[in-house]
């Protein structure tokens, strides 16, 4: 059972530039604006939203931000 565990706190991890994405994400901004405060094009956010999607295997940005906050990755408002 710890071994399943594991596998699943790794799946979680995200990078730095991620989890910034992320709790932008969290405060409802949009893809725009999230990339001109993180000194981004709109794509490489795309880019970072499809990478959470994946790791904490969801399929929308409510279910992204929610998960997270579940799991501790992002402060909950």
């Amino acid at each position: 059972m710890k071994e399943r565990k594991s596998e699943d706190d790794k799946a979680y991890r995200l990078t730095p530039q991620q989890r910034n994405t992320l709790k932008l994400m969290a405060k409802g901004l949009p893809n725009k604006e999230i990339a001109y405060r993180m000194g981004l094009t709109v794509s490489t956010v795309k880019q970072h939203i499809s990478g959470i999607f994946v790791r904490l295997k969801v399929n929308t940005r409510t279910a992204a931000v929610v998960k997270a906050q579940q799991r501790g990755l992002i402060d909950r408002k």
